[in-house]
């Protein structure tokens, strides 16, 4: 009777292995095993097998799903303010960087502020003061995302900074629009109610979503123009402002050159223009529901004989920093002789010293093109501030330190610190002439600027020389074809340019070269490094323009370039 039994175990094991042959594999080895004594004593004890591993996979998944909520569920348990997680989300950064960071809070929080004052108070309709809210967060978020390019777009900084101020923004928003709702009435309840006359509800209704053109530029000249601006079914419910701007980079705004209407004027008068030089203009009105802009139009100044004085030492182009802001270049790389304590530019711009800054000294009768953080020969406060200072190890960056203090920049107190406040003798020979530019400076340069031509920069071999090309805001594409403009990740052998056609074509119209001039560090000098000097510094490094992009690292002691800008009357 159990050889039969054994023998019906055996049969149904391999029935079993025909039908689930993964489901019941183990169970089905056991059926199927050539020792009888080692089968399963009875289909009784199978049956109880089958209903074990049954009822097994039906646990596991629910297993499964209570694992992964754990972790949900201590999140949710978690204080609200965790949520953004700045120190664990800022873990990859570097003290710099966690300063930054700093920054650009500072802004988020100034930016909602006033909206939220003004809420407070309860005097402003809700409809106006959610347009107003618009407006602002959208100028926000276009302002996070020019300076999120400190980083490197899609690496973990990158995505960590964008995250923590997404995150802040929100926060302010929601906030500013509990105020609103709490302490605001809506004018358009009021009006359902018969609280509100219907001349009153249509020019708040016109307030919040205004339509505004800008008038086609008349009597256009070298240097000035007319413009003006339509605003339509205008119901002029409390005060505003209306009139244009301009500029040489698209969608110019009220940061940009502006001028107001007067009351009761048709046009407005755009003066000291450059001459042959292509112009943007928008209109807008101001309320206290924000700032509305009308259509871009554009225009071009005449050409004209009178020659433009620029100053000396000083490049033609004119070239965005911030808007509003322009900049001229200096016509090459800041040089230094320790004999006789002088400044000068290089006098190409293509120009580098390379090897010889290792011979650097006091007393040096050579020239030098590298120089460590602050280096600008007025006693400022830092140990190391003459030029021909730089780090004997790897840990002397407080010896670098601007005014002795590892936060200040070189534009902060007396102003010294930067390089260009001394007497450059081919740029003017008179203190205070030029400046460093800052990070935020070259961001907007390098990423942000939205030039008539749509080139900001080309990398390049200049006269046999590695570099980046930097093409200012006038720039004209029929000037001078260059290859993947605006891209950082290409060689720099897409563009050869000779030395024949950048002094003869680019120079002329305004091109800059930032050459690939080396860094000198406490092992000697490294030729293959393109990297500049800003004005500014964080806890830890200061801030260096590597190629295209902005980064922090190495020491404050170490040799980089310096070009100088001077900003544009």
């Amino acid at each position: 009777m159990a050889t039969n039994c054994k023998s019906d175990i055996y049969a149904f094991g391999l029935l079993l292995r025909q039908i689930f042959p993964h489901r019941y594999r183990h169970i089905a080895a056991k059926c199927t095993r050539k020792d009888p004594n080692r089968r399963y004593e009875s289909m009784e004890a199978v049956r109880k097998a089958l209903s074990r591993n049954d009822q097994w996979r039906r646990t596991v998944p629910w297993l499964a799903v209570v694992a992964a909520l754990i972790p949900l569920l201590f999140l949710a348990i978690k204080p609200a303010s965790n949520i953004e997680a700045p120190e664990t989300m800022a873990s990859g950064m570097t003290a710099d960087q966690k300063n930054y960071l700093g920054e650009v809070e500072w802004y988020v929080n100034t930016a909602f502020q006033p909206i939220s004052n003004e809420a407070m108070q309860g005097k402003e309709y809700q409809e106006v003061l959610q347009a107003r809210l618009a407006k602002a967060s959208a100028d926000m978020t276009m302002t996070c995302n020019e300076m999120a390019n400190l980083y490197h777009t899609n690496s973990q900084e990158w995505m960590n900074f964008v995250f923590q101020i997404g995150n802040k923004q929100q926060m302010h928003e929601k906030e500013v629009v509990g105020f609103i709702n709490s302490h605001c009435k809506s004018f358009r309840e009021a009006y359902q109610k018969g609280k509100m006359s219907q001349v009153e509800y249509d020019s708040l209704e016109w307030l919040v979503s205004p339509t505004i053109t800008t008038r086609p530029i008349q009597e256009v000249t070298a240097t000035t123009a007319l413009g003006g601006l339509d605003v339509f079914s205008a119901k002029q419910y409390g005060g505003t402002e209306q009139g244009i701007c301009w500029g040489m980079l698209h969608n110019p705004t009220l940061k940009s050159r502006h001028a107001c209407r007067a009351q009761g004027a048709n046009s407005i008068v755009m003066d000291s223009l450059l001459p042959n030089t292509t112009y943007f203009v928008r209109a807008y009105m101001t309320s206290t529901a924000g700032t509305t802009y009308g259509n871009e139009v554009t225009f071009a100044t005449l050409p004209t004989d009178t020659v433009i004085t620029v100053e000396e030492g000083a490049l033609p182009g004119l070239f965005s920093v911030k808007e509003g802001r322009q900049v001229r270049f200096s016509k090459g790389n800041l040089q230094y002789q320790a004999s006789t304590k002088t400044w000068r530019f290089a006098e190409h711009q293509y120009d580098i010293i390379g090897k010889d800054n290792e011979k650097i000294s006091e007393t040096y009768s050579g020239w030098i093109d590298l120089f460590g953080w602050a280096t600008s020969g007025y006693d400022h406060g830092a140990v190391n501030y003459q030029p021909w200072s730089g780090n004997k190890d790897t840990q002397s960056n407080a010896l670098h330190y601007a005014y002795g203090k590892a936060s200040y920049n070189l534009y902060e107190q007396t102003g010294k610190a930067d390089w260009g406040y001394n007497a450059i003798s081919n740029g003017g020979n008179r203190e205070h002439l030029w400046r460093t530019p800052r990070k935020e400076e070259w961001m907007y340069l390098l990423f942000v600027r939205n030039t008539a031509s749509g080139v900001r920069f080309a990398k390049a071999k200049v006269n046999g020389l590695s570099g980046l090309v930097v093409l200012p805001d006038a720039w004209k594409v029929t000037t001078y074809q260059l290859n993947s403009v605006n891209d950082a990740l290409v060689s720099f052998g897409s563009n050869i340019i000779s030395q024949s056609d950048f002094q003869q074509v680019l120079e002329p119209a305004g091109a800059v070269f930032l050459p690939e001039a080396g860094a000198r560090t406490i092992d000697g000098v490294y030729l293959n490094a393109c990297a500049y000097h800003t004005a500014d510094a964080g806890t830890e490094d200061s801030y260096k323009l590597g190629l295209v992009i902005i980064k922090c690292d190495g020491h404050r002691g170490d040799g980089l370039s310096v070009r100088l800008v001077r900003d544009a009357d």
